[in-house]
């Protein structure tokens, strides 16, 4: 039996090579089917061959090979495998419930429960409906994948199938997965980036691998978020992210891009963090139209640009270009000034620091066994202008204290452990400014004693 289905099929191969063919397709070679096989021929020349039963064959000289409970194939150039089907060539493994096979095109169908193997990286892909074109020179210039009905991929680096027990694989997911070689992936509709810790989700997907990896997620928005105790999230209507041996290296954000990370909001039309080892190191942000700003534990910045400094995540330096610095609200800078009588609202201006260019420097310090990060001092270059108002006691008595200054250069100084409190402000070059202040608090009127010229006292 098994030695009939060698002929019928081996006069196929021959036929082909006396017609003078050099066919670079596949030309299938049956090695095993344990039940009889038939064949009919229902239009000339067409000739239709069925067999079941651990049904084994092989592309004729090529790394290529199928198996299958049963197997109808037409003429050679199109192959329906039924039952456990299996496909393999030398990059990847389709295992499904149905495969077609057509040879001219070198396409292969999966229906039904079907994984995809990448034999190099060991990456797997799984879905209800998967179609695989095998790089043939000539017919196909390099391999391609398409997957609908919301496949997923479990993606890992350029590393051997033995390393991936080793390694987290990203987790991709979409109505629609397109790839092109080893190289390429395109998603659509809803799609989400699964890695440990992060989370990604947009319309599209783009990813494309090499030395550089990059992967993009676009949608209005994309979102990405990092959790754990580094924890951040990322909006915007593209997020791109930079992978170095598939480690994330950077990450960009166009399009009103937001980023939060604990306290901290940073906007801008671009964001971009730069990671080292996977920790956040240098955070810069810019807008064209609206600049950008940070919001952090109360203080406020605004800028055209700005640029933070976090090596190892700890913050070590701000910077900002034609921008403003506003300390956090404090709403006793000037409690108790206004009169009885007056209902006017209490002034809340925020203390601010302005300039060309602006720097804050900060440390961190221990306290109570835990880790906090203080401002040092500020620095401002270039057209600089300072305003701070507190509350002061004079003679007892608690009076407000304004001051204005504007300079070429003005370093604020901090003390020491208190990250809000201005021990000093230094000024140079072209100097003006006020110092206002309110030696006493007036006292009340007393209406119920009238003095009348000439009356005894």
């Amino acid at each position: 039996m098994r030695a009939a289905a060698l002929s019928v099929l081996g006069m196929v191969v021959l036929a082909t090579r006396l017609c003078g063919q050099q066919r670079k397709t596949c030309l299938m070679v049956l090695d095993n089917a344990d039940r009889q096989m038939t064949t009919n021929s229902l239009v000339p020349g067409n000739t239709i061959v069925d067999v079941a039963g651990n049904v084994r064959m092989h592309c004729d000289k090529q790394k290529v090979s199928l198996r299958t409970d049963s197997l109808s194939m037409l003429s050679g150039d199109y192959a329906r495998l039924y039952g456990h089907a299996v496909y393999q060539d030398s990059s990847y493994q389709f295992a499904a419930d149905t495969i077609v096979y057509l040879t001219r095109t070198e396409k292969v169908e999966g229906r039904g429960h079907v994984v995809a193997l990448d034999k190099t990286t060991g990456s797997t892909l799984v879905g209800p409906f998967v179609d695989y074109w095998r790089q043939v020179k000539g017919i196909n210039d390099s391999a391609k994948v398409v997957a609908l009905l919301r496949p997923t991929v479990r993606y890992f680096g350029r590393t051997t199938p033995k390393d991936t027990a080793r390694e987290q694989p990203y987790i991709l997911s979409g109505q629609m997965l397109q790839g092109f070689g080893g190289s390429r992936l395109w998603g659509s509709g809803a799609v989400t980036v699964d890695r440990d810790s992060l989370h990604g989700t947009g319309d599209s997907l783009a990813f494309q691998r090499g030395a550089t990896s990059v992967a993009q997620l676009i949608g209005v928005p994309a979102r990405l978020r990092r959790n754990g105790t580094d924890s951040f999230t990322v909006t915007g209507s593209e997020i791109r992210l930079g992978l170095a041996d598939d480690k994330l290296r950077d990450l960009h954000a166009f399009g009103g891009a937001h980023v939060t990370r604990g306290p901290s909001v940073i906007t801008g039309d671009t964001v971009v963090l730069s990671f080292a080892a996977e920790k956040l190191s240098l955070t810069l942000a810019w807008g064209k139209k609206n600049g950008a700003t940070l919001h952090s534990s109360g203080y406020d910045v605004r800028g055209d640009s700005l640029a933070v400094d976090s090596p190892g995540e700890l913050l070590r330096e701000l910077r900002v270009k034609n921008g403003t610095i506003f300390n956090p609200r404090d709403t006793s800078a000037v409690a108790g000034v206004t009169a009885a009588a007056d209902s006017s609202k209490p002034d809340t201006t925020r203390n601010f620091l302005s300039g060309n260019r602006l720097l804050a420097h900060f440390d961190q310090a221990d306290s109570a066994g835990t880790v906090i990060t203080r401002l040092k001092g500020l620095e401002s270059f270039g057209r600089a202008a300072s305003y701070f108002a507190r509350t002061v006691v004079k003679n007892g008595k608690t009076t407000p204290s304004i001051n204005y200054t504007l300079a070429d250069t003005i370093f604020v100084f901090m003390k020491t452990g208190d990250s809000t409190g201005v021990s000093s402000v230094r000024a140079y070059g072209h100097v003006y400014g006020a110092q206002l202040e309110t030696a006493s608090l007036r006292k009340k009127g007393d209406s119920s004693r009238v003095t009348v010229p000439g009356a005894r006292p």
